[in-house]
């Protein structure tokens, strides 16, 4: 298995499911959930080696898990309605809590 990130490194998928299992009793159970899928999907998506294709399906449909938010939830927020408005909100709030600016420099710099 040849993970993307090195054992050690806080983004190695078993680092991610560490920090989660710590964390998660503070989550409300909805979160829980949808972090925990998001890391089974990443962990799977990790695990495939030869199909691209796979690989990629299994990280987008991690990446849902972790943006699909509780309807009732979304039907209470500010956000545009739908898909559309559920991944603005989620990423605006990924980007409102990235300090250290790793998303904005993934997006400008690595994917521009």
């Amino acid at each position: 298995m040849v993970y993307r990130y090195p054992l050690g490194n806080t983004l190695h998928p078993e680092a991610l499911k560490e920090k989660q299992r710590s964390l998660r009793d503070g989550f409300q159970k909805p979160l829980g959930l949808r972090v925990h899928r998001a890391l089974s999907w990443l962990r799977r998506a990790e695990d495939e080696d030869e199909d691209h294709d796979v690989r990629f399906i299994l990280l987008w449909i991690g990446f849902n898990a972790a943006y699909a938010g509780d309807v009732e939830a979304s039907a209470s927020s500010s956000a545009p309605e739908g898909e559309r408005g559920l991944f603005q909100a989620f990423f605006s709030t990924l980007v409102k809590f990235d300090a250290r600016h790793r998303v904005y420099d993934a997006v400008w710099q690595r994917f521009s």
